[in-house]
């Protein structure tokens, strides 16, 4: 009997229970077809046994083929240039070379002969390095032989470097990552320093960091006694707040060199950067990100406040790239009673301004290559903007945190950008003292027809704050008004702190057919948890 016709088919899938007298008859009719199945699985044993057989002769024939196939293969027969702009193309962009045999150019030596023959012989491929001579882990001491091994790969570097101009960045310990060897780590540390020092006529980019401002401050003052006549950008940053150029004046040399172009500064400092005899006029590239040394009495000895930043702005008309980070002692407006003059940057692509205004001063920017402005940090709910690499020489991106900026701010701000294209919101508002007027109300469905209104040309926009309260129905009219303007809208992405109204997205398909990018995000259901609460 064939298996489908069996009486039993219409018991599939249920619980029934056959008596004994049917345990027998299917045992009877499975008799047949499993004595099918082992002749079934007797062939796919042969089968699988020839075809086993059938890959072994085809191995022993590849064998010699491969092998011969190398030997024509194009990388043997690839020239020595060529070969050369290969290994260039593996360097990292986004930072220095490292130290590690698993990245290039320290990679292409472990290959085979040749190629790490033509790896040692280019120059060009040791241009760059990075020298973590402190541990990642803070609990990990820097011992004397982890510095001796460090300068003996440094100093072959710097060797097959030849006489290139030389790109480094140096993580430094402090005394206090060293464990009780003090004198032998600090011995070790001199001799890195020496091998610094040998190459200081070549440096032409160089970026310090650490934790002991006392150790930065006399490493700038050793190659600041040394000529550097290739210095083109130098970095500094100690994560602790004590002074680096303030209490070790000849560091500050280094700073005043007449080659700079540019500069970017995290320190502490008792001085405020506008004292730094920095040849301002020619910085190309600009960070200040320094905050005040403090008193015994906790007092601040200088601020950074919209002042002192537009003074700066003023002093750099040759900035393409500017990072400023203010701060202003005590509360208040910090342009009131400002008095405002022009500010030049001709040549400026982006600006990122970290710190409370109200924006007074953008009446006077005069920047008409400027592509990318920030006013704030990043939220803490992703990133503050898209791919900043989407900025074109017809596209201005303007990114706010609603934190950073008072309600008549943002309206002089798009006022002054009527050529906004795209404008991204992050970020949530937090206290500050009422007299500021900073913006604290939410941002509903009048922000909404305001940046229609002053932003002609927006094709973006992205919010991402937890103050956004703009209705369904607002987003679905600012969409459908902005759809229908000469530049019309392309994406739109907005996160809202509520559940859903209205469902507007069947009304937004025909523009999302269009091309239109539409992202609402809600929050999620709370979901029951029944593990909430417990403690293990």
């Amino acid at each position: 009997m064939i298996l489908s016709e069996s009486p039993f088919v219409r018991h599939f899938g249920t619980n029934y229970i056959p008596s004994d007298a049917e345990v027998l008859d299917i045992r009877s009719l499975l008799s047949g077809p499993e004595d099918a199945v082992a002749r079934l699985d007797a062939e796919i044993e042969e089968m699988e046994l020839a075809l086993t057989q059938l890959k072994e002769r085809r191995e022993t024939l590849m064998k010699p083929i491969t092998a011969h196939r190398v030997l024509i293969s194009p990388m043997r027969r690839t020239p020595d240039d060529i070969l050369f702009e290969i290994f260039f193309s593996c360097l990292p962009v986004t930072h220095n070379a490292l130290i590690d045999p698993a990245e290039a150019p320290l990679l292409l030596t472990r290959i085979c002969r040749r190629w790490r023959a033509v790896a040692y012989s280019t120059p060009a491929l040791w241009t760059s390095i990075h020298i973590p001579a402190s541990h990642a882990q803070e609990h990990l001491w820097v011992s004397p032989d982890y510095l001796f091994g460090l300068g003996k790969a440094v100093e072959a570097w710097f060797q097959r470097s030849a006489h290139c101009p030389l790109s480094v960045s140096l993580v430094f310990p402090s005394l206090r990552e060293t464990g009780t060897d003090v004198a032998a780590v600090a011995e070790q540390s001199e001799e890195l320093l020496s091998q610094l020092s040998a190459v200081s006529r070549r440096l032409r980019h160089f970026t310090l960091s650490g934790t002991s401002a006392r150790q930065l401050s006399y490493i700038l003052a050793t190659l600041g006694a040394d000529p550097l006549p290739l210095l083109q950008s130098i970095t500094v940053s100690c994560s602790y707040g004590d002074r680096v150029f303030s209490d070790r004046p000849a560091a500050m040399a280094v700073l005043e060199l007449p080659t700079l172009k540019n500069i970017s500064l995290r320190v502490t400092e008792s001085t405020s950067p506008l004292a730094f005899s920095i040849q301002w006029q020619q910085l190309v590239r600009l960070k200040i990100d320094c905050a005040a040394f403090r008193t015994v009495q906790g007092l601040a000895s200088w601020s950074f406040d919209t002042k002192a930043a537009i003074e700066l702005l003023q002093r750099c008309p040759n900035l393409v790239w500017c990072h400023l980070r203010l701060f202003q002692i005590g509360r208040g407006d910090p342009e009131k009673g400002l008095a405002l003059t022009p500010i030049h940057l001709p040549h400026i692509h982006e600006l990122i301004w970290i710190g409370v205004s109200s924006m007074q001063w953008v009446k006077c920017l005069v920047a008409p290559k400027l592509r990318y402005f920030q006013v704030g940090t990043p939220g803490m709910r992703g990133p503050v903007v898209p791919a900043k690499a989407t900025a074109t020489a017809t596209r201005l991106i303007v990114a706010l945190n609603p934190k950073s900026i008072t309600m008549s701010g943002f309206q002089t701000l798009l006022q002054c950008f009527t050529d906004v294209s795209e404008l991204c919101l992050s970020g949530s508002v937090g206290y500050f003292d009422s007299s500021t007027r900073y913006l604290s109300q939410d941002l509903d469905d009048s922000f909404l027809t305001l940046t229609d209104i002053l932003c002609p040309a927006l094709t973006h926009l992205t919010v991402r704050s937890d103050t956004s309260s703009f209705s369904d129905r607002g987003v679905l009219r600012f969409i459908k008004a902005r759809v229908s303007k000469g530049t019309p809208l392309r994406e739109i992405q907005v996160q809202l702190w509520r559940k859903m109204e209205v469902d507007i997205m069947p009304e937004l398909r025909p523009l999302i057919c269009d091309g239109l990018q539409v992202t609402l995000q809600y929050p999620p259901l709370s979901m029951f948890d029944s593990r909430h609460g417990l403690r293990f």
